[in-house]
């Protein structure tokens, strides 16, 4: 009887901890969804560079120093697109063939940049969002 009695309290238990879980996961975790965040069901802007983002990235060190990671290389990859529009516009209006055509390479190689770049910067927030949830969930 006591054998059956503690089964049943076990299997009680257990599913108390798993509903509990299902809603601290409802109400606490995050995923994105194009320029804005989701949380408890409610949309909320990401921010420039994710800034608004970055308060709910404050659980642990290592989530903040691989968001912090993600900031960073957003902030290149804008500063190299800011310098490969300029670089074409002004390659555009000037007359020298030799100006115009370094600012034409440099403009493109600041292009090339960006998209590698982009890729490790979105990799970085996955990866940082998958571990802020992880660590919210424990």
């Amino acid at each position: 009887m006591n054998k059956y009695l503690f089964i049943f309290y076990f299997l009680i238990f257990k599913t108390h901890l798993s509903i509990a879980q299902i809603s601290n996961y409802e109400t606490e975790t995050i995923y994105l969804k194009s320029g804005v965040y989701i949380k408890d069901g409610k949309e909320y802007p990401r921010g420039f560079f994710g800034g608004k983002l970055k308060d709910e990235m404050k659980v642990n060190d290592e989530v903040i120093s691989i968001f912090e990671k993600y900031q960073n290389k957003r902030k290149v990859i804008f500063a190299c697109g800011v310098y490969m529009f300029t670089a074409f516009i002004l390659a555009s209006t000037v007359k020298n063939e030799p100006i115009k055509l370094g600012l034409m390479v440099t403009g493109t190689i600041s292009g090339t940049i960006i998209f590698p770049l982009s890729r490790s910067a979105n990799n970085d927030l996955n990866k940082s969002l998958w571990l802020r949830n992880r660590y919210i969930l424990k």
